[in-house]
């Protein structure tokens, strides 16, 4: 019975025909579009951090600085360069200087552990990389160059072609590629065109309404393809792209009153962040559309049906991203009903199929396959790969046509919107990343003390609707189990802080069902947690000062569990970004202490913020409380570094300023938490 048709033939007909979308017209390689704006108008702020302001004109001086010195190393159409540079104005004159070449640009996260970067290169095996001087002495990573260097250096001869003009990408170059994790337990290059970069650029232009009176702000990391779309949409209609600092976006509050400060108009914010902006109250004046990625009402405390306030009114609009595609879903602004992922953006083609890569009725589940100019070239170097997840397509006259086949079960709906229904694999969502658990599983399966691991999420232990990644473990050895403090560091070692599991529970076995399949239903009812050396803890307990034990108490509540010590980092034992808005909060409301999430972040042990508070609280003239029993001191602590020390008192008068800004402007911004 399931090889019968569901559908009849005018049926099949009428769902194919509804799951295209044209492309929209006039789509162009983005360097280009960059390149007209600074035509039209070269003394324009292009970007802007609290550092400096680049004009148009001085933008593209920068990057065709860069162009000419890649051109003169081999650069071109073809090729890849990557960039291991952080968020700023440097990032964006590296990539744009890379697109000018003709050359595709590969991201890399400084923030990602360096053997994890030290993978990519190998693979992806590019050109060189541009980097920043505090990164370029780091080994393993190949041919590094300076952007200093290359912007401080002479002009370089361009090497002309036929027509005695520079080689130029053509819309099927690739434009960028972006890693994500790998459900084989290695990382995959996502290969993405101009055509479909372009395309995207111009769906942003006419959905969003971007022009050169508009302010975007770049949030995401460097190497989340969220980035992307926060650059060139704003740089190809002349906008001002604002790129706020590191302590900025950690705190929803601080990004709020930037935003604000800013008159930013449009930005794009994960789904973690913008529940967390939903609460604060906007003033009238403030940024008035926000694209979010998520699948659940920003408010979710609001009750369905009723309406924001006036001053919190801001257009938010559901986005589904596909990383393998270079696109994503929107839904329409103001629609409530969930989970509905929207429509398909302009340029691609959208199928629900059964697994016969049959079309399924309207209203009927199927998996969610797409294709169109918006289609991925496929994952670098990883052609086996590529062939399972990109198929041939069964409904083109195109000849190599394919469709990606996406792995989220969905149904369209009548009006054309999909509703996501969840997941046929293991692929996990967390804090707006997509993770295939496998690729944590391997990395755990690779310690000694680990026989097998399964990698699933659970409620963060502040409530809500996030997730943290929890791992459950088969010890090699029960009775000598690995410390969480070596793990951790296996961990960290390998995959970047959001693939990092939040808390180790350990197993007996895996449980199976009946067809021997790992039962993932019953991993939490049959785990207990990882314990920490009783006498480790217990000696760690003894030594913490009475500032200690009220901040390990804070960190409890926030991080669900107190098995750590006084020396352990909070992004290693569970914690990340998000979470430091949470100590904060608590820290204050507990204790009266004003501590801002820059802070919580540079001293990330319990010891190293206890001193840190301690010497902030002590009058001029007296020594600084020590920590108990001749404690060393916190090898974390980055007190002695001078670069650190340059780093915050820069960032307290960046904090200094902007608080005195806030004071002078007659528009208040009001705060749920004071």
């Amino acid at each position: 019975m399931s090889a019968l048709p569901v559908l009849g033939a005018q049926e099949e007909r009428t769902v194919l025909a509804g799951s295209l979308e044209p492309p929209v017209p006039g789509a162009e390689c983005v360097d280009r579009l960059v390149e007209r704006r600074v035509r039209e108008r070269p003394d324009a702020i292009a970007v802007r951090t609290d550092e400096l302001a680049l004009s148009y004109a001085e933008l593209d001086r920068r990057a065709e600085r860069v162009a000419a010195r890649l051109r003169a190393l081999g650069a071109g159409p073809g090729s890849l360069v990557a960039t291991r540079l952080p968020r700023g104005a440097d990032l964006v004159t590296a990539q744009f200087g890379i697109l000018k070449s003709g050359a595709a640009y590969l991201p890399l996260d400084p923030a990602n552990p360096p053997g994890r970067l030290a993978a990519v290169l190998a693979e992806a095996r590019p050109l060189l990389t541009l980097t920043d001087p505090k990164n370029a002495a780091i080994p393993g990573l190949g041919q590094l160059l300076t952007l200093d260097a290359v912007l401080a250096g002479p002009e370089h001869p361009e090497p002309r072609s036929a027509a005695g003009q520079p080689d130029r990408a053509q819309p099927t170059d690739l434009a960028y590629v972006i890693y994500t994790s790998g459900s084989t337990g290695v990382p995959k290059g996502v290969m993405i065109e101009h055509r479909a970069l372009g395309n995207l650029v111009a769906w942003h232009h006419r959905e969003f309404g971007l022009g050169p009176d508009d302010r975007t702000a770049l949030i995401a990391a460097p190497g989340f393809d969220a980035s992307v779309w926060e650059i060139w949409p704003a740089l190809a209609a002349g906008a001002t792209l604002e790129i706020p600092d590191a302590g900025t976006v950690l705190s929803p509050w601080e990004l709020t009153d930037w935003l604000v400060d800013r008159k930013v108009t449009c930005c794009f914010v994960p789904t973690p962040l913008v529940e967390r902006m939903a609460e604060v109250s906007w003033p009238a004046s403030g940024a008035r559309r926000a694209r979010a990625d998520r699948r659940r009402p920003a408010a979710r405390h609001r009750p369905p049906g009723t309406a924001l306030p006036a001053s919190q009114q801001l257009r938010a609009d559901r986005g589904h991203g596909r990383g393998d595609l270079g696109t994503v879903t929107a839904a329409p602004h103001g629609r409530e009903a969930l989970p509905d992922i929207g429509r398909p953006i302009p340029g691609t083609e959208a199928y629900v199929l059964d697994e016969r890569l049959r079309p399924v009725p309207v209203g009927m589940s199927g998996e969610l396959y797409l294709g169109g100019v918006a289609l991925a070239r496929g994952y670098l170097g990883r052609p086996e790969l590529t062939a399972d997840r990109f198929v041939p397509h069964p409904f083109s006259r195109t000849p190599g046509a394919r469709l990606y086949r996406t792995g989220d079960l969905v149904r369209r709906r009548s009006d054309g919107t999909f509703d996501f229904l969840g997941r046929n694999d293991h692929q996990l969502k967390v804090r707006g990343f997509r993770i295939e658990a496998g690729e944590i599983e391997n990395v755990l399966r690779a310690h000694p003390g680990v026989r097998d691991a399964i990698v699933g999420v659970v409620p963060t232990a502040a409530g809500g609707s996030e997730l943290d990644l929890t791992a459950y473990l088969v010890l090699a050895d029960p009775a000598a189990p690995p410390d969480r403090a070596q793990l951790h560091e296996h961990v960290g070692r390998r995959l970047p802080a959001y693939m990092r599991p939040h808390d180790y529970q350990v197993l007996a076995s895996l449980p199976l069902t009946s067809n021997g399949k790992v039962d993932r239903a019953a991993l939490a009812g049959q785990a207990v947690p990882l314990a920490a050396p009783v006498a480790a803890t217990a000696g760690a307990d003894a030594q913490r000062t009475p500032l200690e034990q009220e901040i390990s108490g804070v960190w409890a509540k926030a991080l669900g569990h107190d098995r750590f010590g006084s020396h352990d980092n909070f992004f290693d034992i569970g914690g990340h970004s998000l979470l430091l808005a949470t100590v904060r909060d608590i820290l204050g409301r507990e204790s009266g202490r004003e501590v801002s999430v820059l802070t919580l972040f540079e001293y990330p042990t319990v010891a190293a913020l206890a001193r840190h508070l301690e010497a902030a609280e002590t009058p001029p003239g007296q020594d600084v409380p020590t920590p108990a029993r001749g404690e060393a001191a916190d090898p974390a602590d980055p007190a002695d570094d001078p670069a650190a020390a340059r780093l915050r008192r820069g960032n307290a008068r960046l904090r200094a300023m902007r608080a005195q800004n806030r004071r002078t402007n007659p528009t208040p911004v009001g705060r749920t938490d004071t």
